[in-house]
């Protein structure tokens, strides 16, 4: 059960990545994910360092920003930071209308 656990905090959390644009559904996702990893029988090997997942508040489709300082509150401003990190430097891949991002 170590080696899975391991995977899942060294390969599997690391390579999930998402862009939700609506409040709900991103809570939704965060809550869903934790959830089904639960049910996995996953639980983190230190709680105290326990990433969260790369489930962030933005528009997909929306390119990177450089400079995203003057969003309204600090919580949104890392979101917005993090997402640009992601869409910087990771390939995803976008569901619905939009096709693989790279």
């Amino acid at each position: 059960m170590v080696t899975g656990v391991l995977y899942v905090e060294k390969d599997l959390i690391p390579r999930l990545n998402g862009f939700e644009l609506l409040m709900a559904s991103y809570a939704m996702a965060h809550l869903k994910l934790d959830l089904l990893l639960m049910e996995t029988g996953y639980k983190p090997t230190d709680e105290k360092q326990q990433k969260r997942f790369n489930i962030f508040l933005t528009n997909s489709l929306e390119e990177h920003h450089e400079h995203t300082g003057s969003l309204f509150s600090s919580f949104l401003a890392n979101e917005s930071k993090e997402a640009d990190r992601i869409k910087r430097d990771t390939c995803y891949g976008c569901d619905g209308e939009s096709t693989l991002c790279c």
